[in-house]
């Protein structure tokens, strides 16, 4: 007998034309949790095999009916049948009248065998089924295809609906809570959960599927804290030893059973905007609210919390400032929304006050507070970071997973010691065609049915997508970037189905975007009254208003429709359009129609995602010459993306006045990387402007610096003039990188200026090769501060050799990664933290940088030549001297980086003309590793005989301590390590 609550589900169908199936649906009962049961163990023939199907169906709570071709065995009256109907009927007609019947019928345009079609010429056959078909015709759950799959997909989201309405009605399993307010709660939680509506489809076309089908299973990565850290809270030098710079990725559904881990209670989830943070957030919240509600959660695994754990969502953009310090205020409020009516019921019917006060009491909770970057400032975040942490005080047995975009967590607001950090990283291309095969099977499903044809041109569009994005234009870093990110994936598969081509620029790529969403869906029904009537152009316009009066509100994603009424009325009547209903009707047609625009609590707007309402301020900041509004919020990291946006799409007087605004501004100095990116971004440069900036005397040194460095590779004859002026006059410290400009312009250096090391501009790959003049050290140290496998310090005499002057950047990567159509990319080549033109490259195994010089006819450093060119002939500890503060002059280390990879030739260059020898990133160096120099050659050769097979790595990096950026330092690593603070520059041998 099953066990009390257990669903026993009786499987009826025709015969061996449906055993593969029978079975499918047999499988995804079992892991619903329910007994199946069918007809297979008893033959199609005698009383004997009547009676015992009839007492399983009579006795079974629910009854899943599969038909295809053949009506099936036709018991004769002794057999105790009727002689008329099949065994298949029987069955419906013996389960009772409180038995829920589940009809699957195959796909009429469904190919299926010859065999298996039961009297295609014989009317005394094939009217006996029609009229069975017809029978099950108004309770008919679904039409499944050729595949198993198909009809086991229909059979699950049936048994789901029933396992509901019993929960609902009591009928259901036992609460495991003994509140039943709290079961209620987990049974709405679970459904509100339990699907998700697909990008690009408003309320008239709803596409949803149940999470198990269209969740791609994220991954992430430990903050370099918890890889590097010992329980002390220092670094440990020999864990890293034994690391050996390994990164695990992890499901972030395992999240809380790494924090179990690490002894941690709270989950902090890092990641890009639409990189699938709130919707794994959900895939949590689904699992532990469906185990417990009766619903099937796929592999019925814990998730590290414990037992009863009820899972409570929250929105953090919802939350007033004076609530960051009393976050019961808070949820009391959101509770209470819940509770409110709807005039499709989905509320939910319970006294708010009661569902908030068992909330708190009850002895596991997990809070899932989504979104901090959406709190408007940063002190307010900070203290809801506070409040958070001091909630996990209070409540020993509860957890908390909060969400975060990397831009809104700075130091203030970052969660400290409960919290463990995890990093979401962008799809990797495995998870980018599940993703994209997912979309077009529902999408193409959703409008044309179940059938075979939707299967087949879901296939056929989905292999031409993937052909698409695996080729040579979205191997650049940006394209590649959109690809790897869930939301913008999804966009791409939209803008895609209209066959429209691919953009190859971030903003043109939203714009297609917006006007596919604009334009397209709504030819997917038959026009009708009501239906929106305005070009998209016009949509677009007031679309575009409604963004940049929400984004100078202080970070609001959303507004009541009716604070919203004015930007749209008045662009509605600026550009001589009229809407029926009005503006509050134009925003609820977009919703609609589009799906651009979303309702996230009733009576309110907001954009489906933050991406497209930066894309649109950034329009119309261009449309209406808002360049001197856009500069004064510059460094403001709200408005980055709208400022890089607008850049990249507007013509020349713009840019000039963004400039001009800009350039006076002091402040300026501070964000010297987004100079830089809004530099790199800017579609019409203003040359003339920009260089007599960097000429005036009254500019700054570090200002002329950032500039001319950001300004590199532009072959501009005016910012040429500029980089000479400051070569023959400007300030030293500001020299060297007019001289870089220089070179990489193609431009002879005057000869009293040239430096004697420079040997030349690599033309292929942009690298800047230093000449450096060999001779003898002293290699190796044996300090207070080194190890055991620095020593023994030993006498090394280099020859000559051209060094790189900067470890090699994202940039002069791309050509090689774009040249190379099977090199695997980057690891780390679509994360927007560390894929910046001017950082160095990461996440590059040793094979990868062997190949790279290869491919630029160059090759590694030996680990001797590295150290003789850090060293600069200098004993010290560093080549700047023995003092941590002698390291910040000239090196990128845990101490001063902010925890962030940072530009190349940021600092001061060694008196051989070096950048970033001292951190920034590990260098690979040719020799294996050997945990001493006992038998180590004297000639700067490379130490490659015998060894571990490991490789060496020198410098430190970004995320290390002071003492492992020493001139001596050394390391090793595995040679197909690909972590992120792993980069190189390359060598060439001299004659």
């Amino acid at each position: 007998m099953p066990a009390d609550g257990v669903l026993t589900v009786f499987i009826s169908y025709t015969g061996e034309d449906l055993d593969e199936h029978a079975a499918a649906v047999r499988e995804v009962v079992q892991r619903q949790r329910c007994l199946a049961v069918d007809h297979s163990q008893w033959p199609p023939s005698g009383q004997e095999s009547v009676e015992a199907c009839r007492k399983e169906v009579e006795g079974c709570d629910v009854l899943i009916v599969l038909v295809a071709h053949r009506y099936g065995w036709i018991p004769t009256s002794d057999e105790g049948g009727d002689g008329d109907s099949s065994i298949t009927r029987l069955e419906v007609q013996w389960a009772g009248e409180d038995t829920p019947v589940i009809p699957l019928l195959v796909d009429n345009k469904t190919s299926w065998p010859v065999e298996h079609i039961e009297g295609l010429d014989n009317p005394d056959v094939l009217g006996p089924l029609k009229r069975f078909k017809d029978e099950l015709r108004g309770t008919i759950a679904g039409f499944f295809d050729g595949l198993p799959s198909s009809a086991a997909t229909l059979a699950a989201d049936a048994l789901h609906t029933v396992q509901l309405e019993r929960a609902k009605s009591g009928k259901g399993p036992q609460p495991k809570s003994s509140e039943p307010l709290l079961q209620r709660y987990l049974v709405w939680r679970a459904e509100l959960d339990r699907e998700l509506e697909l990008i690009g489809f408003g309320e008239n076309l709803q596409i949803t599927l149940p999470m198990e089908q269209v969740y791609v299973p994220l991954k992430a990565v430990l903050a370099n804290d918890f890889m590097h850290r010992d329980p002390l809270g220092q670094f440990d030098e020999e864990a890293l030893r034994e690391r050996e710079h390994v990164e695990l990725d992890l499901d972030v559904v395992q999240a809380f059973e790494q924090a179990e881990e690490h002894d941690k209670r709270g989950i902090a989830l890092l990641g890009d905007p639409g990189s699938g943070k709130t919707t794994a957030a959900r895939r949590i919240s689904w699992h532990v609210a469906g185990s417990q509600a009766g619903q099937n959660v796929l592999d019925g695994k814990g998730l590290g919390l414990p037992p009863g754990t009820i899972p409570v969502i929250l929105k953090l953009r919802r939350l007033r400032s004076k609530e960051a310090g009393k976050l019961k205020d808070f949820v009391a409020r959101e509770i209470a929304t819940w509770c409110e009516p709807t005039d499709d019921e989905s509320h939910l019917d319970i006294d708010a006050p009661d569902l908030a006060e068992a909330l708190w009491s009850s002895p596991h909770v997990l809070w899932i507070f989504d979104g901090l970057d959406e709190v408007p400032d940063l002190k307010t975040r900070g203290r809801v970071s506070r409040s958070i942490e001091g909630l996990l005080r209070r409540h020993e047995g509860h957890r908390a997973l909060v969400t975060s975009r990397y831009a809104g967590y700075q130091e203030e607001a970052q969660l400290k010691s409960r919290f463990l950090e995890l990093h979401v990283r962008p799809l990797d291309e495995d998870q980018q065609s599940e993703l994209v095969t997912r979309w077009y099977d529902a999408v193409e499903r959703g409008i044309g049915g179940r059938s075979a044809e939707s299967a087949s041109k879901a296939r056929n569009r989905a292999g031409d997508l993937l052909g698409v994005l695996r080729g040579p234009d979205f191997r650049s870093r940006r394209l590649a970037s959109m690809a790897a990110n869930p939301l913008l994936l999804a966009v791409l598969c939209i803008v895609h189905r209209k066959n429209t081509k691919l953009p190859r620029k971030r903003g043109e790529l939203y714009d297609k975007c917006v006007e596919v969403l604009l334009e397209h869906w709504r030819e997917q029904g038959e026009p009708g009254e009501g239906r929106l009537q305005l070009e998209p152009e016009v949509c677009k316009a007031v679309l575009a208003s409604i963004a940049w009066w929400l984004h100078q509100k202080d970070k609001r994603t959303e507004a009541h429709g009716e604070d919203l009424a004015a930007p749209t009325e008045s662009t509605l009547l600026a550009l001589g359009a009229q809407m029926d209903g009005g503006p509050e009707g134009f925003l609820e047609h977009i919703r609609d129609e589009s799906g651009l625009l979303v309702t996230p609590q009733p009576g309110h707007f907001g954009f489906l995602h933050l991406t497209f309402q930066e894309y649109l301020a950034a329009t119309q900041a261009v449309e209406s010459d808002h360049a001197t509004e856009l500069a004064s919020h510059f460094g403001e990291s709200w408005w980055d993306e709208v400022t890089l946006l607008a850049l990249a799409q507007a013509r020349k007087p713009f840019a000039r006045a963004y400039y001009e605004a800009l350039l006076e501004r002091s402040a300026v100095d501070e964000q010297d990387d987004l100079l830089g990116l809004a530099l790199g971004e800017t579609l019409w440069l203003p040359s003339g402007l920009l260089a007599g900036h960097i000429k005036h005397k009254k500019t700054k040194a570090p200002r002329k610096k950032a500039m001319l460095r950001h300004l590199t590779g532009r072959r501009n004859t005016e910012l040429i003039l500029a980089a000479q002026h400051v070569l023959d006059k400007g300030p030293k410290s500001a020299r060297s990188a007019a001289e870089s400009f220089l070179l990489q312009a193609g431009e002879a250096l005057p000869p009293r200026k040239r430096v004697a090391r420079v040997a030349r501009a690599d033309e292929a790959t942009g690298l800047l090769m230093l000449r450096i003049s060999g001779g003898t050290f002293e290699m190796g140290s044996e300090s207070s501060l080194a190890s055991f496998w620095e020593s023994p310090v030993h006498t090394v005499t280099v020859a000559d050799f051209a060094l790189a002057r900067t470890p090699v950047t994202n940039h002069q990567y791309e050509a090689f990664v774009r040249s190379e159509p099977t090199r695997q990319q980057p690891r780390y080549w679509t994360e927007s933290r560390f894929n910046k033109p001017d950082q160095p490259v990461v996440g590059v195994s040793w094979e990868d940088a062997q190949a790279y010089c290869e491919w630029a006819g160059m090759r590694l450093p030996t680990e001797a030549e590295w150290e003789y060119a850090c060293r600069v002939g200098t004993t010290t500890a560093y080549s700047s001297g023995d003092e941590e503060s002698d390291l910040q002059r000239v090196g990128w280390y845990r101490g001063n980086t902010d925890d962030r990879l940072q530009g190349v030739a940021t600092k001061e260059a060694n008196p051989f003309g070096l950048f970033d020898m001292h951190g920034n990133v590990f260098e690979w160096c040719e020799d294996v590793w050997h945990d001493h120099y006992v038998g180590a050659a004297d000639d700067g050769s490379a130490w490659v005989d015998e060894g571990s097979g490991r490789r060496v790595i020198r410098g430190g990096s970004w995320n290390n301590p002071a003492r492992f950026c020493r001139s001596a330092y050394r390391l090793m690593s595995e040679p197909g390590n690909r972590r992120v603070s792993l980069g190189f520059r390359p060598a060439r041998s001299l004659a």
